[in-house]
């Protein structure tokens, strides 16, 4: 059985699995006197710059889905023959569904949630045949959600 090597959990390059240090930013890992078990701190993660940039996407891209969601379920009744207005709304239903799971996918990754990293790749991999736009976008994000360094931000 292979193991992960363990990686800081300041700047995320991995390390030794009995190392006091990391090697690369000098941040120390291991306490050399053990505190007691009162006195621990929680853990603070640092969000990366990226991570934020991304949560923040979706969440436009929720606003956006949601309002044009809108538009097709309450204004477009008068533009529209009746006998296309149940496919504007089922449109509209699915665009205000593909809002909500954005904006749950923006929080999960503001939190670092590991369920929410995979789902941005998922999505990603599916924002692949976008061409030409939503491929560059997709390829960045998963490039950028495949970096061991992020990776280890949602362990």
């Amino acid at each position: 059985m292979v193991s992960e090597m363990p990686y800081c959990y300041r700047c995320g390059k991995e390390i030794e699995a009995n190392a006091t240090f990391c090697w690369n930013c000098g941040t120390q890992l291991k306490p050399l006197v053990a505190p007691p078990s009162s006195l621990r701190v929680p853990r603070i993660a640092v969000r990366p710059s990226g991570v934020t940039i991304l949560a923040v996407l979706y969440w436009l891209s929720a606003i956006a889905a949601i309002l044009v969601g809108l538009a097709y379920i309450a204004g477009i009744t008068y533009l529209v023959p009746l006998a296309f207005l149940a496919v504007f709304w089922i449109l509209g239903a699915v665009l205000i569904a593909l809002g909500i799971l954005d904006i749950m996918i923006g929080w999960g990754l503001w939190s670092l949630k590991k369920w929410a990293r995979t789902v941005a790749i998922v999505l990603a991999v599916v924002g692949l045949i976008s061409f030409p736009i939503g491929t560059v976008i997709s390829i960045v994000t998963l490039w950028y959600l495949f970096k061991p360094e992020i990776k280890a931000f949602f362990a």
